[in-house]
């Protein structure tokens, strides 16, 4: 499931987020083609400067994901989340308009 949030159309960003719920589809670049339409919609569309979200720093799945359709790491807070009896960083991404390419 793909969502967009906070809006901002006077500074044209938004934030994206994520959620794969069932295993069985993992692996088969639904994830991927739905960031894709999504980013796409986003600049095209809705004429969006920059597409934001943040993950858990050590969600190397999700990030791999991100990166493959060009998000850059912004910062990282770090021990910002307790997960799994340990605290982990906040990673924050983002995409430019002029940086999206596929």
């Amino acid at each position: 499931m793909i969502g967009l949030m906070n809006i901002d159309h006077i500074n044209k960003n938004v934030e994206i987020g994520i959620t794969m719920g069932e295993k069985q589809f993992a692996g088969k670049g639904l994830a991927k083609d739905a960031m894709i339409s999504a980013i796409r919609f986003m600049f095209e569309q809705q004429n969006m400067h920059q597409v934001y979200l943040t993950t858990l720093q050590n969600n190397h799945t999700a990030i791999k994901l991100f990166e493959s359709v060009g998000f850059q790491n912004i910062a990282i807070l770090p021990e910002r989340v307790f997960c799994n009896n340990e605290y982990t960083g906040m990673l924050y991404m983002s995409i430019k308009k002029s940086d999206f390419r596929l």
